[in-house]
């Protein structure tokens, strides 16, 4: 089956009736699309009365992916805020247990940094992260084109293959080292994540300081030949994996959702099980 959603619940106006707090926001989410990507988790670790809210909010079947925090990926400036990276690992693990005790965890995303490239330091690093992790469904990004290169390629596939975790395949720019190409192989045959950023190469290698740079990076709008692409290269991957979660991140101009409904549309998908719609009551 095929998921498809987007990161976050926040900034979809599109999806929310006029005059919806943000508190409320999830809910009405959850009657649109079967799953999200909680990506405040990865600025800081959740306190467990919001996992247990955000569980609360939303229907059985519905399933969170969610982003490990940034501590535990490498892009943490400075020291962690924490005695040790055991301690870290274990906090997180902590704050995902109402998910995991629903059964809502589809699975947790390990997105590393550009800098974060293919050496013998960082495959150790990755295999102790698992280890971590212990029985959570995982999944792995990269941002270093080095994985990817033809030296790497294979042995990267299959190293996340012998070693439990699921390939998170990207659709965003090519900017140099500091992308990935598309890779349209599962490396689990029950869960595969695809993750779509946008296309939009001046943004993804404009530095840009603040807040801004999420604004710049991810504003784009998927067009309908770009959605049949990503069409056909969904159902290529289906008969490789059993379960498909597909994430539009490009949320800056308000395209996200617009472009998971359309292709929702194209594969002709429909969805037991959602939350009721608020318009639907009046």
């Amino acid at each position: 089956m095929i998921y498809i959603g987007v990161t976050g619940w926040g900034d979809h106006d599109s999806l929310y009736t006029s005059g919806v707090a943000a508190r409320d926001k999830l809910k009405e989410y959850s009657a649109h699309f079967p799953v999200v990507e909680v990506d405040s988790s990865f600025y800081a670790i959740q306190p467990k009365r919001n996992v247990e809210k955000w569980v609360a909010d939303t229907p059985p079947t519905f399933k969170f992916i969610v982003k490990a925090y940034q501590g535990m990926t490498g892009h943490q400036r400075g020291d962690i805020p924490f005695e040790s990276k055991e301690e870290m690992f274990e906090a997180f693990l902590q704050s995902i247990e109402p998910f995991k005790d629903a059964g809502k965890l589809a699975m947790v995303l390990f997105q590393f940094p550009p800098w974060f490239d293919c050496n013998k330091e960082n495959v150790s690093y990755i295999r102790w992260c698992k280890e971590k992790m212990k029985d959570t469904r995982v999944a792995l990004e990269f941002r270093n084109q080095s994985w990817f290169s033809e030296p790497f390629k294979e042995q990267t596939l299959s190293f996340m293959e012998e070693e439990g975790w699921i390939h998170s395949i990207c659709d965003e720019p090519q900017a140099g080292k500091g992308s990935i190409p598309t890779v349209l192989h599962p490396t689990d045959k029950e869960l595969t994540l695809v993750r779509l950023h946008g296309r939009n190469v001046h943004g993804w290698k404009k530095a840009v300081s603040g807040k801004d740079w999420r604004e710049v990076r991810y504003l784009y709008y998927y067009n309908e030949q770009e959605l049949l692409e990503w069409k056909s290269n969904l159902e290529q991957i289906k008969n490789s994996t059993e379960d498909i979660y597909v994430l539009f991140n490009n949320n800056s101009g308000g395209h996200a959702a617009e472009n998971a409904k359309t292709m929702i549309e194209m594969l002709d998908l429909a969805y037991e099980g959602l939350a009721p719609r608020q318009l639907d009551l009046f």
